[in-house]
């Protein structure tokens, strides 16, 4: 009776810092995993797929979205639409052109946060309550976005 609980942190100030942000750009012309550069989260809503990419050093926004354009998320997405894990040049060929046919990119940026928002149309294979895939969520997505190497302008 009477005890009062004591918490396990130290509650001083410098326990709760904000977080620290890189305090220099990416380096330029050398090709490098976007990871190392940026982070992301990802989501579903439907069949569509929602992805973002923050980088780590807010100012390479301006050279990220030189180079994540709707044709560069098709490309780097388009793998998950195989249907065998080794894809004949046909296969390869029908798949891209049913990309090109019926997936919509959008993409926004997000000027408060510095970051872009990502919104692909159409992918899910009908979204989660009906896909055949592992990862009917697209939860994963933004792993393989993050491991695209990309070469980023001075």
């Amino acid at each position: 009776m009477g005890a009062s609980i004591s918490p396990s942190i130290p509650q001083d100030e410098d326990t709760f810092k904000e977080p620290q942000l890189y305090s220099s750009p990416a380096p330029s012309g050398t090709k490098v995993p976007l990871y190392n550069i940026a982070h992301s989260r990802a989501g579903d809503k439907g069949n569509d797929l929602n992805f973002s990419i923050i980088p780590h050093f807010p100012p390479d926004i301006e050279r990220i979205k030189t180079f994540i354009t709707p044709d560069w998320v098709k490309e780097a997405l388009s793998p998950l639409l195989n249907y065998t894990s080794f894809p004949s040049p046909t296969d390869i060929e029908q798949r891209n052109k049913w990309i090109a046919e019926n997936v919509k990119v959008e993409i926004y940026e997000v000027r408060g946060i510095r970051s872009l928002n990502v919104v692909v149309r159409d992918i899910l294979d009908g979204g989660v309550n009906c896909s055949r895939r592992i990862d009917r969520h697209g939860k994963t997505i933004s792993d393989l976005i993050l491991s695209q190497h990309v070469l980023l302008p001075p």
